[in-house]
């Protein structure tokens, strides 16, 4: 049986499905950006650098990685500190694996995250010094997602790999964001969604992530929390589906929040309504009858929502779903029709 090594990129302590992996005696390799759980410790890589997001260090953390895990490996499979293991049991063999995005020039973007075949890793560590070059080149993108498939492809013309994506994540089709949707609970979209990838991870997730399906309320109410946010007791207190919209970091969010919302879609501020035109442009919003868009300043304790509700129209092109959001005079506003053929 081919022995596969779990590469861990993480800046903190890993999502608790590694405890899985442990369990089964699988070989695990850490590098950590900051200082993680004492227990996870012994898996850590004797070689850990200083890392940032986007550069040239991610590379040389994750050949590190590579490098710790060669001798006593078949497959190599880089894992996130934020993924979450969806099977209970992972083999792989045969040829290496990437998500592959596009073509640029002569290099090759694909998601970051793949899987080597032990040719391909000892490939990458033995042309590090031929492709520090690659450093210097400004990408569309960052060079982690450019640098393992060009090195291949310009070490073998002839070079073939896997086009799979083993690591499930939904990102904005149209709207600018840095990072991908970040998971708390999985609803019936997203399983189905899930089981069209057969994936083995799913990203980004929170600590009090669940795979069990959850069953929607009747009514979502998209938040978007900013530093203009004020009074969110109403979203604390009521047992209410909740979807996060914020340019704020994790730790800026109220615990409360983070643990019932749903998910939370990471935003560039000045693309918000481009945002909010993004989510709508999928099926994912037909699981629920009603469907709130809330701004920072809107205070939803200050209006009686059943009055406004009946003044509001319907729109059959969606089911009759409402896909609404709130304008800074506190009034319902309804958001511009999108194109039959951006709905999925």
């Amino acid at each position: 049986m081919s022995r596969i090594a779990f590469l861990y990129l993480t800046i903190d302590t890993p999502n608790k499905s590694i405890d899985y992996l442990i369990k089964k005696n699988s070989n695990i390799y850490i590098h950590p950006k900051n200082q993680i759980d004492e227990k996870y410790s012994k898996f850590i890589i004797n070689n850990v650098i200083e890392t940032s997001w986007g550069s040239y260090s991610l590379v040389e953390a994750t050949i590190n990685l590579l490098k710790a895990a060669i001798n006593t490996n078949d497959y190599f499979i880089l894992c996130s500190g934020d993924c979450f293991l969806l099977r209970k049991e992972i083999k792989y063999e045969g040829l290496s694996c990437f998500d592959y995005v596009k073509k640029e020039g002569k290099y090759y973007k694909t998601s970051q995250w793949w899987i080597l075949n032990k040719t391909d890793a000892l490939t990458i560590i033995n042309t590090v010094n031929k492709y520090k070059y690659l450093q210097k080149i400004k990408f569309n993108g960052a060079i982690d997602e450019y640098y393992f498939l060009s090195v291949l492809m310009m070490e073998n013309k002839n070079y073939t790999y896997n086009n799979f994506n083993y690591m499930y994540k939904r990102w904005f089709k149209f709207a600018i964001t840095k990072h991908p949707v970040i998971f708390n609970k999985l609803t019936k979209y997203d399983i189905k969604d899930i089981k069209k990838v057969k994936p083995f991870f799913i990203r980004k997730v929170l600590p009090t992530f669940t795979i069990t399906e959850y069953k929607t309320k009747k009514d979502l109410y998209v938040l978007l929390i900013g530093t203009e946010s004020t009074n969110l007791d109403y979203f604390k207190e009521n047992n209410i589906d909740l979807i996060i919209l914020t340019s704020l970091e994790m730790n800026k969010i109220d615990k409360v929040l983070l643990d019932k919302c749903i998910c939370i879609y990471p935003i560039i501020f000045k693309f918000y309504y481009l945002s909010i035109l993004d989510i709508c442009s999928t099926n994912y919003l037909k699981q629920w009858s009603t469907v709130y868009f809330i701004n920072e300043t809107f205070d939803i304790s200050n209006i009686n929502k059943d009055s406004v509700l009946t003044k509001l129209p319907i729109d059959s092109k969606y089911n009759k779903k409402i896909f609404y959001k709130l304008d800074d005079d506190n009034y319902f506003i309804k958001i511009e029709k999108l194109l039959d053929k951006h709905i999925d």
